[in-house]
C-alpha cells in the first residue's frame, strides 16, 4: 500500500489551464473616459501618468474604445483621443474601421449636435477672446470653434484609417482631399499614400490637376510627394494586401 501510494504522489499532474480574463479584470467605459479627460484636460503631470496608464491597458481597453467611439454623444476630444490611442497599440485593429469610416465620411463626423454645444460650453484655458466683441463676431468665433472641432475629430478618423485601413476603405477619404480644411486634405493624403489604390490614385493625380486657390505651394507639394509614394507602393506591391494574407 505504501508502494503504491508513493508511486501515485510521483504520478505528473496536467499543467493548470489558465483562467479566460473575467469581465472585471477590463476597465469599463468610464475608467476609459476619466483617464481621457485627465490627457486632454489635465497639468502635465496628469496627462503623463493618464497617457501612461492608457498605454498599459493595450488591447484591454479596446472594448471601452468601441464604445465611445461609436457614441455621438462622446465628447470631441475623447474621440480625438482614442484614435490616437487605438493607433499606438500594436494588435489587430481592424475592428476599428467601420466606425473610423463613418466619423470620415458623416457630415457632422458623428458627432451630436448636444456633444459639440456641450464642448463649446467648456472652459478652455488657451482661448481669449480678441478684437471684436460685438454679437455678431462672438457668433462668428463659436461657429468657427464648432467647426474645428468637429473637423479635429474627422482628422484624428482619417489619421487611424490610414493606420489601420487597406484599399478597401481608403474610398472613403477621397472627398476629403477636397476638404475646406487644409488639415484634414493634408490628413487624407498621408492615409492614401498608406492605404490607397490605383483609383485613389487616379483620384490624386485628378485633385492635382485641379487650379484650386485653398492650395498653396507648400500643400501642393505635399500632395504630390503623396502621390508618388502612393505610386511607389502600388508598383512594388500591386496585389492588394488583404488578398495575399
Amino acid at each position: 500500500m505504501v508502494a503504491v501510494a508513493c508511486c501515485a504522489e510521483e504520478i505528473p499532474q496536467p499543467p493548470a489551464v489558465p483562467e479566460p480574463v473575467a469581465n472585471r479584470d477590463l476597465p469599463s467605459v468610464e475608467e476609459v473616459r476619466h483617464l481621457i479627460s485627465g490627457c486632454v484636460s489635465g497639468c502635465g503631470y496628469t496627462i503623463s501618468r493618464n497617457v501612461s496608464r492608457l498605454a498599459r491597458l493595450g488591447e484591454r481597453a479596446f472594448p471601452a474604445y468601441d464604445t465611445i467611439l461609436a457614441d455621438p454623444e462622446s465628447e470631441p476630444d475623447h474621440v480625438t483621443m482614442a484614435c490616437c490611442l487605438i493607433r499606438s497599440v500594436q494588435a489587430d485593429r481592424r475592428r476599428f474601421v467601420p466606425i473610423a469610416v463613418r466619423r470620415v465620411t458623416d457630415p457632422g463626423a458623428g458627432i451630436s449636435p448636444e456633444a459639440l454645444a456641450l464642448s463649446l460650453a467648456r472652459p478652455r484655458q488657451y482661448y481669449q477672446p480678441r478684437g471684436q466683441t460685438t454679437v455678431p463676431a462672438v457668433i462668428g468665433k463659436c461657429v468657427h470653434m464648432l467647426i474645428n472641432t468637429r473637423e479635429s475629430v474627422r482628422e484624428s478618423a482619417i489619421k487611424l484609417l490610414g493606420e489601420i485601413g487597406d484599399d478597401r476603405d481608403a474610398n472613403a477619404l477621397v472627398p476629403c482631399l477636397s476638404s475646406d480644411r487644409g488639415e484634414v486634405r493634408h490628413a487624407a493624403a498621408d492615409s492614401l499614400a498608406k492605404i490607397g489604390g490605383w483609383r485613389e490614385l487616379k483620384a490624386m493625380d485628378a485633385v492635382l490637376k485641379l487650379d484650386d486657390p485653398r492650395r498653396d505651394a507648400n500643400e501642393v507639394r505635399h500632395f504630390k510627394k503623396c502621390r508618388d509614394a502612393l505610386d511607389t507602393r502600388l508598383k512594388a506591391n500591386p496585389i492588394p494586401k488583404y488578398l495575399t494574407n
